[in-house]
């Protein structure tokens, strides 16, 4: 229900969009002969390959990033342990996850989106995005994905600092 639809969202409500993308789901499975019942669940679990794959890759990524930035920063003698520290390794952490995870994200709305069934699966998908688009295609929206994980990241490890420091776990 969040996707762009120039004409107003086909969808009254979320149980009008589950409804839908169920029915339109067994409708296509019954026309290719198998199970209306699958072919529903398969709509409504289309994407969720790459959603787990993107949530795996992005917060190795972030958390992975944040850390080791923070240490050689301090390691380095470059800054000390305070916000000023958990600030800039969360902002790196917040480009790199970003960096990593835009490529899944593309894939995903994709296969989400896929209505008329152009993708074969997710490798069918990244091969016809490298043939039409190139390398950069994988990167479409890369500055408001930027936009969202920076600003989630920073918040996210500022305030998982100030719980530590509040509960009295030393830094690592």
């Amino acid at each position: 229900m969040q996707a762009y639809y120039p004409n107003g969202s086909p969808y009254r409500n979320m149980r009008h969009a589950f409804a839908t993308i169920y029915r339109d789901g067994a409708r296509a499975a019954i026309a290719a002969g198998t199970s209306s019942v699958a072919g529903g669940l398969r709509s409504l679990y289309r994407g969720v390959g790459p959603t787990t794959i993107r949530g795996i890759v992005l917060s190795g990524t972030q958390i992975c990033s944040y850390d080791q930035i923070k240490q050689s920063l301090k390691k380095r003698g470059v800054m000390q342990e305070g916000v000023p520290l958990h600030f800039v390794a969360s902002t790196f952490a917040g480009f790199f996850c970003s960096v990593t995870s835009n490529p899944v994200d593309v894939i995903k709305v994709r296969l989400m989106n896929d209505k008329n069934h152009q993708f074969k699966g997710a490798f069918d998908c990244v091969r016809q995005i490298m043939v039409n688009e190139g390398p950069f295609g994988f990167f479409k929206g890369f500055g408001m994905c930027w936009a969202r994980l920076g600003t989630h990241t920073i918040l996210t490890f500022l305030i998982y600092e100030r719980v530590r420091y509040l509960f009295g776990i030393e830094a690592m």
